[in-house]
């Protein structure tokens, strides 16, 4: 008689507590790198610049989030965790304010970039989800902590454009520090410690990246996977606003956001995703949902002037890309339980570069050869980090 497949047991209550902890800081604590982004036009009007420069302000927390992937978090190899995202909170915090009481564009941009550099505490909170969890939770874990990161992304925009309406763009960072602060407050109390690691100088630290990159063929497989599959998603979310605007849709900046929502749906599955890599393995939800990213971006294409081919499609590429994301993260830490940050914050740096790529190249493609360009674009990156992950495996299987 075959095996029959069971459901993936039940974490316990505290390992519930933990896991939605540490998944609700990290959405807060994200979120402070997108909140002003809709409310540029204010911003630029209170400090007496124009919209081309407070760009900057959107910028600057990406700039500082990469430095701090690089210089930050690898430190979390070296120091308690919980005692870095407590003390990292309350940096935010600060930063937070100074950020609520700057007196010109300068000042806001370098406390931006402050902010960013401390947001970094969601690879320290995610990378504490897999060490605290058993390790027959660990991806369900995992994928907790990245549904409150894609949540926090997703819903910063929307929170940050509902407060700063209504109260104004600074007030709106006070709040935000309140929130931080709290959010150190409850992983100081509700939070437990790791054991003690074993003591590295920064130098060091900081050298042994490379070679931790070079000696793990799952390692380049999982970063290059993921900075393929993150340059088409964020390609794709870097002109849908723009295509929209265009016939035969015609829509608005407030109807557009509202594909932000359907994207929130789509962020909503990462969690099962979770559960599904501790089930069936991390690499087969990889590959479906690399697949059904792939799906998403050819229906698109076919059914360019579809609002439905659209909505569809979009909803698809989250929950594709997404879910590919959790199992991929879970593989990265579950590598070596000594080494958890350095691997996070190599395999999150190369991931955010894809993206920055994409970023960057979509536009020009949109402009110049319109939305089935782009389609096709995304379309060619996943497949190539689909066969990144199927080679890889292979790789691995022969050695």
């Amino acid at each position: 008689m075959g095996q029959i497949l069971r459901a993936p047991a039940v974490a316990s209550r505290p390992e519930n507590l933990r896991t939605f902890v540490l998944a609700a800081t990290s959405g807060i604590a994200i979120s402070n790198g997108f909140s002003l982004q809709p409310l540029l036009p204010e911003v630029s009007t209170s400090l007496g610049s124009d919209i081309g420069a407070s760009g900057l302000v959107v910028a600057a927390p990406q700039i500082g989030y990469t430095i701090g992937l690089l210089l930050l978090t690898p430190l979390g190899d070296r120091y308690s965790r919980k005692k870095m995202t407590y003390y990292q909170f309350i940096g935010l915090a600060a930063c937070l304010f100074a950020a609520a009481v700057s007196v010109s564009l300068s000042v806001l941009v370098l406390a931006c970039l402050a902010i960013g550099v401390m947001i970094t505490i969601v690879i320290h909170l995610n990378s504490f989800a897999a060490s605290l969890a058993s390790p027959t939770h660990r991806s369900q874990a995992v994928g907790a902590v990245a549904t409150g990161i894609a949540l926090g992304i997703l819903g910063g925009r929307v929170m940050g454009g509902i407060l700063g309406g209504y109260l104004g763009w600074r007030p709106m960072l006070v709040i935000s520090a309140v929130l931080s602060l709290s959010c150190a407050v409850a992983i100081r109390l509700l939070v437990p410690d790791e054991a003690p690691k074993p003591r590295m100088r920064y130098v060091e630290i900081l050298r042994s990246l490379f070679p931790l990159l070079k000696g793990s063929c799952l390692l380049k497989e999982a970063a290059f996977a993921g900075a393929f599959w993150f340059a088409a998603f964020s390609a794709f979310w870097a002109c849908l606003a723009a295509h929209v605007a265009e016939p035969p849709f015609y829509f608005g900046p407030q109807r557009a956001g509202l594909f932000g929502l359907v994207g929130i749906a789509g962020a909503l599955s990462s969690r099962s995703a979770g559960l599904w890599a501790d089930r069936i393995g991390a690499h087969k939800v990889i590959v479906a949902g690399i697949m059904t990213a792939c799906i998403a971006f050819a229906t698109m294409w076919y059914f360019h002037s579809s609002l439905w081919a659209l909505i569809i499609g979009v909803l698809l590429v989250d929950i594709g890309l997404f879910s590919a994301q959790v199992a991929n993260q879970a593989r990265v830490l579950s590598l070596d339980p000594n080494a958890r940050s350095r691997l996070y914050s190599i395999y999150m740096f190369l991931y955010y570069s894809g993206g920055a790529m994409g970023s960057i190249a979509s536009p020009a493609l949109l402009d110049g050869l319109g939305w089935n360009a782009v389609c096709g674009f995304c379309l060619s990156l996943t497949i190539i980090s689909i066969a990144a992950v199927l080679f890889g495996a292979k790789l691995r299987t022969l050695r």
